[in-house]
């Protein structure tokens, strides 16, 4: 389903901003995520031994590994402090992947700066049998999990800005740049359809202002989406699919008001 698992599985990284209730523009959002590619034929095979196996964790563990090798996912952002596995598989509703975190903790190496301490999940539906394109699936959805952690460092270690915005998940800057790196990384086309829908219809909820640091990057990600799918964004945009995204992205945006204002009062 479009938009589920980016609408939801990153409530913690929408939920940061919400709880500082106020701007924070990250150095990140100027810098494009790296084109990515599909994993090899032996972590392909590896990650169909494991599923075939029952081993559903060994399966996650196959693909974080053959990520880090390619240096997709950094090991000094993914150290933890305190309770719960870094990578566990359980349900999470309709999510492929999410990432929370708990309390930041200083680096060991360097006390100066604080780390994110993240907590991923994976959907044991990616990693059935007869999941399609599971392996892909999980790829990708790791590769946006991981973006947050990115952000989430910078943000640990920074000050945030004055100003605040509503509440919501469109027009937060954390979650655009999240899609924006799904445009940027994708290799494959309906991926890449998926990807342009949910950033063009985010760029329709930005702020102006929050639309600045990623004028470059759009600019680009228009391109991309053109070369790879053969047409351009107005026509990604004016489809029932991009209209029935936008109606989620509303109905997020009233829930997360409506929620403020209960906590209000």
């Amino acid at each position: 389903m479009l938009g589920v698992q980016q609408l939801a599985g990153n409530q913690a990284a929408a939920a940061l901003v919400q709880r500082m209730g106020a701007v924070q523009r990250l150095a990140l959002f100027s810098t494009a995520a790296t084109e990515a590619s599909a994993l090899p034929v032996d972590t392909a095979t590896a990650f169909q031994e494991a599923i075939t196996a029952g081993d559903q964790v060994g399966a996650v563990g196959v693909v974080v590994a053959a990520m880090t090798a390619r240096n997709e996912l950094d090991p000094a952002l993914l150290r933890t402090a305190g309770e719960g596995d870094l990578w566990e598989v359980r349900e999470i509703g309709d999510l492929g992947a999410s990432v929370s975190f708990r309390s930041p903790f200083p680096d060991p190496d360097d006390s100066t700066r604080r780390l994110p301490n993240p907590r991923f999940a994976v959907s044991p539906r990616l990693l059935r049998a007869d999941a399609a394109n599971g392996l892909a699936r999980v790829h990708v959805a790791i590769l946006h999990e991981f973006r947050h952690v990115r952000q989430t460092a910078e943000q640990v270690n920074s000050l945030a800005e004055s100003g605040s915005r509503e509440p919501g998940y469109a027009n937060d800057p954390n979650e655009f740049d999240a899609y924006l790196s799904e445009v940027e990384f994708s290799y494959d086309r309906m991926h890449m359809l998926d990807a342009a829908t949910q950033a063009g219809v985010s760029w329709e909820f930005l702020a102006p202002a929050d639309r600045v640091p990623f004028q470059a990057r759009w600019v680009a990600a228009q391109e991309r989406i053109r070369s790879v799918l053969g047409y351009g964004l107005d026509g990604v945009l004016s489809t029932s699919r991009a209209e029935g995204y936008r109606a989620q992205m509303r109905e997020a945006a009233d829930r997360a008001r409506t929620a403020r204002e209960s906590h209000a009062h």
